[in-house]
């Protein structure tokens, strides 16, 4: 065995993550109460403004609209990825036909 060691191992990190049970379902049937309650004049709504519920709900909306801007960007990076493919396939096409014509009629015509 060595005395020394020239590398050190990284130990390994501890996290104290506690899981919590998310119900999407319950979320929306939540609101749908909720936009109910506020349509029939059961709660005011400048105390439904000020809720931490309603903070949650416009946290969740604006993940849930994030999604949305996301599929665009796959759409361009696929459009662009096809860009690049022809581009390639073109440029192959070209050096093949560099590299199978005739290099002496090639020659004799810069000369």
């Amino acid at each position: 065995m060595s005395l020394f060691k020239f590398t050190k191992l990284p130990k390994y990190r501890e996290f104290n993550y506690v899981p919590r049970y998310y119900d999407p379902k319950k979320d929306e049937r939540d609101a749908i109460i909720r936009r109910a309650k506020a349509e029939a004049g059961l709660i005011n709504s400048a105390e439904d403004d000020q809720s931490i519920e309603n903070a949650k709900i416009r946290i969740n909306n604006a993940f849930r609209t994030r999604g949305i801007s996301t599929n665009y960007s796959r759409k361009s990076h696929k459009q662009s990825n096809i860009r690049v493919i022809v581009i390639v396939l073109i440029l192959a096409g070209l050096a093949y036909a560099i590299l199978n014509f005739n290099v002496e009629g090639l020659i004799k015509m810069v000369e």
